[in-house]
């Protein structure tokens, strides 16, 4: 199986625009010099899009000072933080907080304490699902290409990129458990557990 490199994305993206692959990311080419001017805003573009069940973990944020208004609480985000999933008020995570405000790198709300789901900075190529790895590659030919093609081109690999972040979404949340909400009132009387208080 070939290995998941920087090097196999270019080659990916690059063949998608039809020129040159390359021997390796760090080559002093052409191909290569373009590939690394664009890769971290390409890479960080496709992180930013999803809620990526492979990209996503959990951190309980330090609270800082207060903000200035609106809120009681503010929280700074991880220094690896991409994207924002959720945010709870308890371990559980069951309820998400729904009155907070993302802004200037802090979560600010009324919350005693905040646990927050989020897309962190994933660099490691090599452990990349491979939907994910063909919408990097979509992403990264329209950036290369729109330094070279014309617009109708690039439009046609961001179509591309669109189709396979389409794809990438639907397969990554089967990647995740299935949260059941608990049973309404009408299902838990007929299994007779019903309360009337």
């Amino acid at each position: 199986m070939t290995a998941i490199t920087q090097t196999y994305v270019a080659n990916l993206a690059l063949a998608l625009i039809g020129t040159e692959r390359v021997n390796d990311f760090n080559d002093d080419d052409a191909s290569a010099n373009i590939a690394r001017d664009v890769w971290e805003i390409a890479r960080l573009e496709a992180l930013a899009s999803h809620e990526w069940r492979f990209a996503s973990t959990i951190a309980i944020l330090e609270r800082g000072t207060a903000p200035d208004a609106g809120y009681t609480y503010r929280y700074q985000t991880p220094a690896d933080f991409i994207r924002l999933n959720a945010v709870y008020s308890d371990a559980e995570m069951v309820d998400a907080i729904r009155d907070y405000a993302l802004r200037g790198g802090y979560i600010h709300c009324s919350s005693e304490a905040v646990y927050l789901d989020y897309v962190y900075d994933h660099t490691t190529v090599g452990s990349w699902p491979p939907w994910f790895v063909t919408y990097v590659a979509g992403v990264l030919a329209y950036h290369i290409a729109s330094t070279q093609k014309s617009t109708s081109e690039t439009d046609r690999f961001m179509k591309y990129a669109m189709d396979r972040l389409s794809m990438a979404r639907s397969l990554d949340s089967t990647q995740q458990p299935v949260r059941k909400p608990p049973p309404g009132t009408w299902i838990r009387a007929a299994r007779g557990n019903y309360r009337t208080i």
